[in-house]
């Protein structure tokens, strides 16, 4: 059996690489390589015969069937499409019609093509029991082909192209131009044609008792993962799971997973390689894998794995998509608060804490955004009601959002990616709930006001999504309005836009959820919800620690409805400067008093404090002979159960 390798002018080199390996698992009698010679030096022609037991030979890819050539395909690309072509475009057509050309010089029965970027693990046998010869596809069953190896006859291949030469529709003397003009002029430059559709379509037809299917599980993104030329130890461990791998130049090779794939332990560890990639290096980070490791392997390992992971949900959610039906129309909801919580931490128990303080003061419908994976604390579910992100319909926004984060060379920070996440998942949730006038709160909020008396000063106010400013670079979505599905989605929108940074292609790491936020406001002409009286204004200004000024621009936003609100809500500083906050410093175990650096407003000017209001006691400022109410508390620290307004106060 002859064995033709057609290879491009960069894969030489990995052919000297696989030559061992072809020769042990396929055992060609001969090989002949199909390349551009000028390309082949005496070294490597001298090491390929070697491998081989020197029963190999070497031909230039425009000397295997008379008139094709790389000049003559281009010419004929170029009349038919009107534009000029890329050399890759015209080396990758007479590359495949090299693979049919060489059945008229071929004197063997069968021959053999390969790919030359795919790599066997393991013994192929190309022929039956029963001695008829085998045509591999990715599935096993015919329905799907493609694998990057076939066992070609050439009677066959004659056989077609004078039927193409006898068609009377298409253009061209020779049958590779007759199958250009068959092609329309913009799937020609985008390399769509396929010999193995042609062939292996016209057997099936014509032949259908001659060719056996067998399945061959190939690994098509190895040189991701294993790297450009994979050890012995790696090919080894992806031949647990697969027949071959393909080492395709587009696939650039990932080196914190290599590095980490190299290891023998992690190996020990991980025996199922691929298939199960996600849900099993998960698994490993939280177990044995994360004990053992150094951080800066783990981080990288974490990137990749929250990338394959988006695009994971992404297919999953496109199927999901594609599958469900029509949502049945659902009364109208007017008027909610909305709490959200993805990603792999437990509901922290400080959310109860949230969520019995807003009853407190108000009956207002409570919604509590969460996966069906989440064990649920049963104080909440008896004040809040529990909807699963799994029985939302995906949006396609939500989906375009996991595609762009599966493709990107970095990542989002974990925790950035589930806090700018949220944003799709209430959509979702307006969308399929049918709510409007939403106020979402994130988890570590303490409210003290009546949700309901809030929402009607915030719906004269504003006519589109807000949320209290920190600076004129950051937004905190501690409270935000969303007044509808048409607002919020402009916003999102916005976020698709804006994620990506176009210079670098690439994740915009500068970008987070609180500066996106703070973009669409500014850039849309929007204010913030209110922040201080202007009376601390006028006396102190807006300087931070570092004495830097908010920009003149942004000083009315602090303060321009806080007289029809009669107060203002905490973005973050006056809760940490209560409280302290989440990460302390080593050895300190209450750290209130915390002045943060970013904020103009410095809180340890402001007299607060709690004022009895019934059984409720509630923060306030007050201002020489005026009170302000302070509707809200970022508590960082997380201890919420310290700043509800159902306990004593002395």
């Amino acid at each position: 059996m002859e064995m033709l390798i057609v290879t491009s002018d960069a894969d030489i080199r990995l052919l000297e690489y696989s030559i061992n390996d072809i020769v042990e698992y396929i055992k060609p009698k001969k090989i002949i390589v199909a390349a551009n010679l000028a390309m082949v030096d005496e070294k490597t022609e001298a090491g390929l015969k070697g491998a081989c037991g020197g029963d190999v030979s070497f031909v230039d890819n425009d000397r295997i069937y008379e008139g094709l050539n790389g000049e003559a395909v281009r010419n004929e690309l170029e009349k038919i499409t009107g534009t000029t072509v890329s050399d890759y475009c015209t080396q990758w057509y007479l590359r495949q019609f090299v693979k049919l050309g060489y059945a008229f010089d071929c004197g063997e029965k069968e021959y053999l093509f390969m790919e030359s970027d795919l790599l066997p693990l393991k013994k192929l046998p190309v022929y039956d029991g029963q001695g008829r010869p085998v045509m591999f596809n990715t599935k096993g069953d015919g329905s799907e082909t493609g694998s990057g190896i076939m066992l070609i006859r050439p009677d066959i291949v004659r056989e077609i192209t004078e039927q193409i030469n006898k068609r009377e529709d298409l253009e061209g003397d020779i049958w590779w131009i007759r199958i250009l003009n068959s092609l329309k002029p913009d799937s020609l430059l985008k390399m769509t044609f396929s010999v193995y559709d042609l062939y292996v379509s016209y057997v099936r037809k014509a032949y259908p008792a001659i060719y056996t299917d067998a399945k061959l599980r190939v690994f098509y993104r190895a040189r991701r993962l294993l790297g450009k030329l994979p050890s012995r130890e790696l090919k080894q461990w992806a031949g647990k799971n697969y027949d071959c791998i393909r080492l395709r130049r587009s696939d650039r090779p990932s080196e914190s997973l290599i590095r980490i794939n190299s290891n023998r332990l992690f190996r020990a560890i991980v025996p199922v390689a691929f298939e199960e990639f996600v849900d099993r290096y998960f698994e490993i980070l939280s177990d044995k894998w994360v004990k053992i490791c150094r951080f800066s392997i783990r981080e990288n390992l974490g990137n990749e794995i929250n990338r394959l992971r988006n695009l994971k949900r992404y297919i999953e959610g496109r199927k999901k998509l594609n599958n469900q039906g029509t949502m049945n129309k659902v009364p109208e909801t007017d008027g909610c608060i909305v709490l959200t919580h993805s990603g792999t931490r437990p509901i922290p128990e400080y959310t109860v804490d949230c969520v019995e303080q807003i009853r407190l003061f108000s009956d207002i419908p409570v919604l509590f955004i969460c996966s069906r994976e989440k064990e649920i604390p049963q104080r909440l579910k008896k004040i809040a009601r529990i909807v699963y992100i799994e029985d939302m319909p995906v949006s396609e926004r939500h989906l375009r959002f996991f595609r762009k984060l599966s493709s990107f060379k970095a990542n989002f920070d974990n925790f950035f990616q589930h806090a700018t996440e949220r944003f799709f998942i209430i959509d979702e949730a307006m969308s399929s709930l049918n709510l409007k006038n939403v106020i979402h709160m994130e988890n570590d909020i303490m409210l003290y006001e009546d949700a309901r008396v809030l929402l009607e000063k915030m719906k004269e106010q504003y006519d589109d999504i807000t949320v209290p400013r920190m600076t004129e670079q950051f937004c905190m979505a501690t409270v935000m309005y969303i007044p509808d599905s048409d607002r919020m989605r402009r916003f999102l929108d916005y976020v698709l836009a804006h994620i990506l940074d176009r210079k670098s292609n690439d994740v915009n790491k500068k970008t987070n959820d609180m500066i996106m936020l703070a973009d669409y406001l500014r850039e849309n002409g929007k204010n913030s919800l209110p922040l201080i009286n202007k009376g601390y204004i006028d006396e102190h200004g807006l300087v931070n620690s570092k004495g830097e000024k908010a920009p003149d621009e942004y000083i009315d936003d602090y303060f321009k409805y806080t007289e029809n609100f009669g107060g203002f809500f905490d973005p973050q500083p006056i809760g940490q400067y209560l409280g302290g906050t989440d990460r302390k410093p080593k050895g300190v175990a209450n750290n209130a008093g915390y002045s943060n650096e970013y904020s103009y407003i410095d809180v340890s000017k402001l007299d607060i404090r709690w004022k009895q209001l019934g059984e409720r006691s509630v923060p306030i400022l007050v201002w020489k002979d005026r009170e302000y109410r302070i509707y809200n508390l970022h508590v960082h620290c997380k201890e919420l159960n310290r700043f509800r307004s159902d306990i004593e106060r002395r």
